[in-house]
Protein backbone atom coordinates (compact mmCIF):
# COMPACT_ATOMS: atom_id res chain seq x y z
CA UNK A 1 0.00 0.00 0.00
CA UNK A 2 3.21 2.55 0.90
CA UNK A 3 4.76 1.66 -2.34
CA UNK A 4 1.25 2.41 -4.57
CA UNK A 5 0.82 5.66 -2.22
CA UNK A 6 4.54 6.58 -3.05
CA UNK A 7 4.11 6.15 -6.93
CA UNK A 8 0.73 7.92 -7.12
CA UNK A 9 2.65 11.34 -5.37
CA UNK A 10 5.73 11.05 -7.42
CA UNK A 11 3.62 10.97 -10.41
CA UNK A 12 1.38 13.92 -9.14
CA UNK A 13 4.22 15.99 -8.56
CA UNK A 14 6.01 15.29 -11.84
CA UNK A 15 3.26 15.71 -13.38
CA UNK A 16 1.89 19.71 -11.78
CA UNK A 17 5.79 20.83 -11.65
CA UNK A 18 6.36 20.97 -15.64
CA UNK A 19 3.17 22.00 -16.44
CA UNK A 20 2.65 24.90 -13.80
CA UNK A 21 6.44 25.74 -15.14
CA UNK A 22 4.83 25.51 -18.94
CA UNK A 23 2.00 27.74 -18.48
CA UNK A 24 3.90 30.65 -16.35
CA UNK A 25 6.55 31.30 -19.44
CA UNK A 26 5.34 33.70 -21.88
CA UNK A 27 5.60 32.58 -26.09
CA UNK A 28 9.05 34.15 -27.48
CA UNK A 29 8.40 37.15 -29.86
CA UNK A 30 7.97 36.49 -33.37
CA UNK A 31 11.22 37.08 -36.32
CA UNK A 32 10.64 40.24 -37.23
CA UNK A 33 12.35 41.40 -40.81
CA UNK A 34 15.20 44.10 -40.40
CA UNK A 35 18.16 45.47 -42.31
CA UNK A 36 21.63 45.11 -41.80
CA UNK A 37 23.81 48.93 -41.76
CA UNK A 38 27.04 47.68 -41.24
CA UNK A 39 29.46 45.20 -39.87
CA UNK A 40 32.66 45.88 -38.16
CA UNK A 41 35.38 42.76 -38.32
CA UNK A 42 38.03 43.33 -35.36
CA UNK A 43 41.00 41.70 -34.59
CA UNK A 44 41.22 41.19 -30.57
CA UNK A 45 44.17 40.30 -29.22
CA UNK A 46 44.44 39.71 -25.12
CA UNK A 47 46.10 40.28 -23.05
CA UNK A 48 47.58 43.64 -24.88
CA UNK A 49 51.20 43.14 -25.13
CA UNK A 50 52.91 45.97 -22.89
CA UNK A 51 56.32 45.85 -23.95
CA UNK A 52 59.45 45.17 -21.80
CA UNK A 53 62.87 44.16 -21.89
CA UNK A 54 62.70 41.12 -22.85
CA UNK A 55 59.87 39.81 -25.62
CA UNK A 56 60.48 36.29 -24.04
CA UNK A 57 58.89 37.41 -20.71
CA UNK A 58 55.51 38.59 -22.70
CA UNK A 59 52.21 36.67 -21.31
CA UNK A 60 50.85 34.19 -23.77
CA UNK A 61 48.65 36.11 -26.44
CA UNK A 62 45.02 34.72 -27.62
CA UNK A 63 44.13 36.10 -31.24
CA UNK A 64 40.03 36.06 -31.80
CA UNK A 65 37.41 37.62 -34.36
CA UNK A 66 34.84 40.08 -33.09
CA UNK A 67 32.03 41.34 -35.47
CA UNK A 68 29.96 44.16 -34.62
CA UNK A 69 26.56 44.15 -36.30
CA UNK A 70 24.29 47.42 -36.94
CA UNK A 71 20.59 46.14 -37.51
CA UNK A 72 17.73 48.28 -38.27
CA UNK A 73 13.86 47.34 -37.22
CA UNK A 74 11.06 49.15 -37.06
CA UNK A 75 12.54 52.10 -35.05
CA UNK A 76 15.09 50.79 -33.31
CA UNK A 77 18.77 50.00 -34.68
CA UNK A 78 20.51 47.06 -32.27
CA UNK A 79 24.64 46.91 -32.21
CA UNK A 80 25.39 43.29 -31.33
CA UNK A 81 28.57 41.61 -30.75
CA UNK A 82 29.99 37.92 -32.06
CA UNK A 83 33.16 36.60 -30.95
CA UNK A 84 34.57 34.23 -32.73
CA UNK A 85 38.53 31.91 -33.28
CA UNK A 86 37.79 32.11 -36.51
CA UNK A 87 38.16 34.66 -39.32
CA UNK A 88 34.82 34.07 -41.00
CA UNK A 89 31.33 35.41 -41.00
CA UNK A 90 28.40 34.21 -42.52
CA UNK A 91 27.70 36.41 -46.13
CA UNK A 92 24.02 36.57 -44.58
CA UNK A 93 25.80 39.68 -42.57
CA UNK A 94 26.31 42.39 -45.48
CA UNK A 95 25.38 46.00 -45.30
CA UNK A 96 21.97 46.40 -46.60
CA UNK A 97 21.00 43.30 -46.64
CA UNK A 98 17.58 42.00 -44.97
CA UNK A 99 17.59 39.30 -42.73
CA UNK A 100 14.68 38.22 -40.06
CA UNK A 101 15.65 39.23 -36.19
CA UNK A 102 13.73 38.22 -33.30
CA UNK A 103 15.02 40.59 -30.23
CA UNK A 104 15.19 39.09 -26.79
CA UNK A 105 16.05 40.70 -23.20
CA UNK A 106 19.79 41.54 -24.05
CA UNK A 107 20.21 39.24 -27.10
CA UNK A 108 19.24 39.80 -31.17
CA UNK A 109 18.89 35.93 -32.78
CA UNK A 110 19.10 35.88 -36.56
CA UNK A 111 17.47 34.01 -38.88
CA UNK A 112 19.69 32.41 -41.43
CA UNK A 113 17.70 30.26 -42.69
CA UNK A 114 20.05 27.21 -42.26
CA UNK A 115 20.42 28.18 -38.83
CA UNK A 116 20.00 30.66 -36.19
CA UNK A 117 22.88 32.85 -34.31
CA UNK A 118 22.41 34.54 -31.22
CA UNK A 119 24.36 37.77 -30.41
CA UNK A 120 24.68 40.50 -27.05
CA UNK A 121 23.22 43.49 -27.56
CA UNK A 122 25.69 46.10 -26.89
CA UNK A 123 24.24 49.35 -27.96
CA UNK A 124 20.42 50.24 -28.51
CA UNK A 125 19.18 53.19 -30.34
CA UNK A 126 15.55 54.17 -30.83
CA UNK A 127 14.46 56.59 -33.69
CA UNK A 128 13.51 60.19 -32.79
CA UNK A 129 11.23 59.88 -35.91
CA UNK A 130 7.48 61.20 -34.98
CA UNK A 131 5.75 58.46 -36.80
CA UNK A 132 8.02 56.03 -34.04
CA UNK A 133 6.79 57.82 -31.55
CA UNK A 134 3.29 57.66 -32.64
CA UNK A 135 3.89 53.71 -33.16
CA UNK A 136 4.68 53.26 -29.20
CA UNK A 137 2.01 55.00 -27.31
Amino acid sequence: MKKILICVSLFAFTGIVPASSASSSKPPSPFLPATIERVEKLQVVEPPYSGGDNPSDAPLQSVFYAYQVAVHTTCNTYVARHESPYDYFPEAFAASHEIPVQVEKGFVNFDLGFRQMRMAIIRHKTDKDPSCHAMRK
